[in-house]
């Protein structure tokens, strides 16, 4: 009885030894509730899945930084270029005054409309100054005309003019175009000079009542016969030129001539009788 008293301790203490051993042991199963589980895995943060074609960009805090930056510095750029609150015009003149009160001796630093109207001002007193030094005096006149006079004289008793008479009899009737344009070269050449005297006749200014607007006229007038003449040949030049090349130009002679004989003789007549009392002369 005690035997199996003892042996059925000793039964039931083998049997509670081995459940600690058991519950103890780290290899063991232990059994978890579920909900527990399922508490816990709420908790977790789910895992994230790299793919492996698209890896994910991580953006630094100092990239981060430097991007602002240069957003704040591209903003400040836009907003003074265009100044949408009109503001930059007022810190120009502010900064232009305080400029000139610092440098008041700089040039152009003075005031905006004060400055205007000195360069009107200025510009006035140029031209001024530019229309009285081409105004000639009384002695500057005479050597002027003078030489324009001369120049007419040379053109009527040149070489160039002569030539241009007989190029034009020798050649109007030519059949080939290039020989007519060849030999009309020189008659409107003539025709350019005698052009530049005039003009050069037309720009003198002399002063108020000199005693040589006269002769300025009577050298204009030189220079005016002169020209008449020449264009007379340059006229008849251009009807010749007017037709091709290789045309049979007798037929065509009635109307090439007409312009000289239009003109007649009335210029050179007229050139000849005051080219030698219309020399310009000391008053």
């Amino acid at each position: 009885m005690l035997e199996g008293t003892r042996s059925g301790r000793s039964a039931r203490s083998s049997s509670v030894q081995d459940v600690l051993s058991e519950s103890l042991d780290p290899s063991a199963t232990n059994i978890l509730d579920r909900s527990e589980l399922d508490r816990k895995s709420k908790k977790r943060k789910p895992n994230r899945v790299e793919d492996p074609y698209h890896p994910r960009k991580i953006v630094s805090r100092r990239m981060l930084v430097a991007f602002i930056a240069i957003a704040v510095v591209a903003c400040a750029i836009a907003f003074v270029w265009f100044d949408p609150l009109g503001v930059m015009p007022g810190f120009y003149q502010s900064v232009r005054t305080s400029a000139q009160e610092s440098f008041p001796s700089r040039e152009g630093m003075g005031g905006g409309e004060q400055t205007a109207e000195d360069a009107e001002s200025d510009t006035q007193d140029e031209g001024s100054q530019t229309l009285e030094d081409q105004t000639l005096s009384d002695d500057a006149a005479l050597a002027e005309l003078t030489d324009l006079y001369e120049r007419v004289v040379a053109v009527n008793e040149g070489d160039a003019f002569a030539d241009a008479i007989d190029s034009f009899n020798g050649w109007y009737m030519a059949s080939s175009l290039q020989k007519r344009q060849d030999a009309s070269r020189g008659a409107y050449e003539v025709r350019d000079e005698l052009q530049g005297i005039i003009d050069e006749l037309d720009a003198l200014r002399l002063m108020e009542g000199s005693p040589y607007e006269a002769d300025r006229d009577n050298v204009r007038q030189l220079a005016q016969w002169m020209y008449e003449r020449i264009d007379a040949i340059c006229a008849s030049w251009d009807v010749s030129l007017g037709y091709p090349d290789g045309e049979s130009m007798g037929q065509h002679q009635d109307e090439i001539l007409a312009p000289m004989r239009e003109a007649g003789s009335s210029a050179l007549n007229s050139y000849y009788e005051h080219v030698t009392e219309w020399r310009p002369q000391e008053h």
